[in-house]
């Protein structure tokens, strides 16, 4: 049975039925010397390209999953690595992030009362 960390708490999780369970996620959380895994249940595997074909697939939960495009996900690590890179991004992606990433250009005007 696999160890998860779910809203803080360690536990482990039985999954009913007969698949098998979600690997928990492996992204790095902390700082410093003080790095451990998330563990946290994984809904996606990151997919950036290898030299051999495949793809990464580490197991990702929603709070490390990067989206980069429709159906794509990378992990923080080859997230940073792409935009490094200059990888593009699928355009509405770059669109949203670009919104999120620099609130302070969106002002807001407000009315004065006559």
């Amino acid at each position: 049975m696999p160890f998860f960390v779910v809203a803080g708490q360690p536990m482990h999780i039985r999954f009913g039925g007969r698949g098998k369970a979600p690997a928990p996620c492996v992204a790095s959380v902390g700082i410093g010397a003080k790095q451990r895994k998330c563990c946290d249940i994984s809904s996606y595997l990151c997919d950036w390209p290898l030299d051999d074909g495949h793809t990464c697939d580490a197991p990702l939960c929603a709070a490390h999953a990067r989206d980069v495009g429709r159906n794509r996900h990378y992990c923080p690590r080859h997230h940073l690595q792409a935009q490094q890179h200059g990888e593009p991004m699928d355009r509405q992606m770059g669109l949203f992030t670009s919104l999120v990433e620099r609130p302070a250009a969106i002002t807001r005007t407000t009315r004065t009362a006559p």
